[in-house]
């Protein structure tokens, strides 16, 4: 993954957001749609903020 401090600071933002471990905010980015998507440039989001993408992961996806 290119974008690997916008990674680290989505997860830091999710984890203050929804008052978690970093670890487990970790687990949910990386179980999240928001995930897949990152570095496709064509999807644009890793233009977005990192608090942006944090409000877009949904706490209870299944994988």
């Amino acid at each position: 993954m290119k974008n690997v401090s916008l990674v680290r600071m989505t997860v830091e933002d999710l984890a203050k957001m929804k008052n978690i471990s970093y670890s487990k905010a970790l687990d949910l980015f990386y179980r999240s749609d928001v995930a897949e998507v990152i570095s496709n440039e064509a999807t644009g989001l890793f233009t977005y903020t990192p608090y942006s993408l944090a409000k877009m992961i949904k706490p209870n996806r299944e994988n």
